[in-house]
């Protein structure tokens, strides 16, 4: 929501345009529903308003209109026989169209256009000839607002609700506040979604969070949306270790790619296993010798973590001392708990850290010594990301490479989740879903509703697939989304 472009309403819904959909939300408690976006055909969202005629959404998208029914939770397109929609019109007799031919008036039930001299004297329009503004509410006097950091953010858009004596207001940046028209009170703040230009996603504490340098943004397992300031200056947060003052700086300086929750590296090397064709790595390390063994930290609530950055690893104990592990000159993408020890996928190979020693490992493929940009572990055994498909080692040793039909191997795959026996692979092309108990591939793309093929990270558990971009959250249910065989 860091861009609004149109509100409306129903009797029981809120609808909110932003570029990349409609956010469809609760009329009275504002709480989240769905979301129209591309999985619906509906991108670039330009204009939306409800036509309580036809009881629809009229939707104007990359210069398309659609209609969007509530009941029936479907969009579909129309073709109205004018291009250049300007704004929309609602009144008492249906939908009005200012276009660059003219006005035009929609029938009240078929998808017919047929153009009008007059207009009703009741039209609420959307749109260009919308001509309310913050300035015409006494209420929102000064016309910004301030957050508990005193940085102000101006009120650019308006929307009265005079049923219901509601006034939305946009605020740049800061999201949707609703005001009583009655007390002049507000009376909610509405700010859903990731982060626009975000950089990064990890999953951590039940939450899935979003960062950039001077923000950070937490989605937690009700729904709700939780949002940070991380700049210079700002006071350090309480609510997740990740938002702890020396993070948050480190973060600033270099990108946070990946990180783990921390038991405390364990000094006996014995206890790490042993890969073949593993050989001593040539980075420089760096060992605490503080470090002592430590039980394992409950994964929700981590009381120190690895980090793995643009430029190397680094541990947070839970005193919130900082210290650097393994200082590259490139980045680390990956980190994975094996027993006692910790895998370590970066661009320079893989890497086994147990206790003080570090071991490169060497697949027989020779694949992660182009790099290796993500790791998860299955029932099917260790899977990493590399350039030209996946690297798999099966529990028993056997090293296999999985590379899905038609691929094309000079492409890295970026991002990998797990959920039972399915393994997910985000590519350039889109995501790849791996059935690893019947060898079968499912490709998710543009053509399945994949919002974007531009993929900063993956999540999954039992029934979701979670696929963040910049500025955008997408859940995929491959539970029901997925082939039967490919389940």
């Amino acid at each position: 929501m860091d861009e609004i472009r149109c509100i409306s309403a129903s009797a029981n819904r809120l609808f909110v345009a932003v570029p990349r959909g409609v956010y469809v939300l609760d009329r009275f408690d504002y709480s989240y529903i769905r979301c129209l976006s591309r999985a619906d055909g509906i991108d670039d969202v330009e204009l939306c308003a409800w036509n309580p005629l036809r009881s629809n959404l009229l939707i104007l998208a990359a210069g398309r209109l659609y209609e969007y029914s509530d009941v029936a939770d479907r969009a579909s397109e129309l073709f109205p026989p004018f291009a250049g929609i300007r704004s929309i019109g609602i009144a008492a007799d249906g939908a009005y169209f200012d276009t660059d031919k003219g006005l035009f008036r929609k029938h009240r039930v078929a998808p017919e256009f047929f153009p009008v001299q007059n207009l009703p004297r009741s039209i609420v329009w959307y749109g260009e000839r919308d001509t309310s503004r913050p300035q015409d509410y006494v209420l929102l006097n000064p016309y910004f607002v301030t957050d508990e950091y005193l940085n102000q953010y101006p009120l650019s858009r308006v929307r009265a609700d005079p049923v219901r004596r509601k006034l939305f207001a946009v605020a740049e940046g800061y999201g949707l506040l609703v005001y009583s028209l009655t007390t002049g009170v507000q009376e909610a703040h509405i700010r859903l979604g990731p982060l626009a230009r975000a950089e990064s996603f990890i999953r951590l504490d039940s939450r899935l969070w979003f960062f950039r340098p001077d923000q950070s943004a937490a989605l937690d397992q009700l729904g709700n949306w939780h949002r940070f300031l991380t700049r210079p200056g700002d006071p350090p947060q309480t609510a997740s270790l990740l938002l702890s003052g020396r993070i948050t700086d480190l973060a600033r300086r270099e990108r946070l790619l990946a990180v783990l929750p921390d038991a405390g590296h364990d000094r006996n090397p014995g206890t790490a296993i042993q890969f073949p064709s593993a050989k001593t790595g040539g980075c420089t390390l760096f060992v605490d010798s503080g470090l002592c063994p430590k039980p394992e930290p409950d994964p929700s609530t981590p009381r120190s973590l690895l980090l793995g950055t643009d430029y190397g690893l680094y541990r947070l104990d839970h005193e919130g001392r900082l210290t650097p592990l393994l200082k590259l000159s490139r980045p680390v993408h990956a980190l994975a708990r094996l027993q006692d020890s910790v895998l370590v996928g970066t661009d320079l190979g893989l890497f086994l850290l147990a206790g003080d020693s570090l071991l490169e490992i060497a697949d027989p493929f020779g694949r992660s010594d182009w790099g290796v940009y993500d790791i998860v572990q299955g029932p099917a055994g260790l899977f990493l990301a590399n350039l030209g498909g996946i690297t798999m080692r099966a529990p028993d040793g056997t090293w296999f490479r999985l590379v899905p039909p038609g691929f094309d191997l000079s492409r890295p795959v970026r991002h990998l989740a797990q959920a039972g026996d399915l393994l997910f692979a985000a590519t350039p092309a889109g995501i790849l879903a791996y059935n690893t108990k019947v060898q079968t591939w499912t490709t998710i793309d543009a053509a399945a509703g994949l919002p974007d093929n531009n993929i900063i990270g993956l999540a999954a558990d039992d029934r979701y697939l979670w696929i963040a971009s910049p500025g955008l959250l997408a859940r995929f249910d491959h539970v029901k989304g997925l082939p039967a065989q490919s389940r």
